[in-house]
């Protein structure tokens, strides 16, 4: 299999064989599939690390009443 270097080299050369307007087209046709498929991460896009649960485990406690309903006065600062 080739490399990625490779590959690209190739392509970049074989698109600089191209007359302007294929060469545009080509272009076009990387929009779509990119489009079509999403981008998809490359080996040079480094992975986003995801927060492990409980990151902040004991440094803050939820209050019992979190659900409970606000008080008219800061209810009056949202509706009015």
């Amino acid at each position: 299999m080739d490399s990625p270097t490779t590959t690209r080299e190739e392509l970049f050369v074989k698109w600089q064989g191209l007359p302007p307007v294929f060469q545009q087209q080509v272009l076009d046709f990387i929009d779509f599939l990119l489009g079509k498929y999403g981008q998809q991460q490359s080996e040079t896009t480094p992975q986003k690390q995801l927060r492990p649960y409980g990151l902040c485990l004991g440094q803050f406690k939820v209050p019992d009443d979190f659900d409970a309903p606000l008080p008219d006065e800061i209810l009056d600062g949202f509706e009015n």
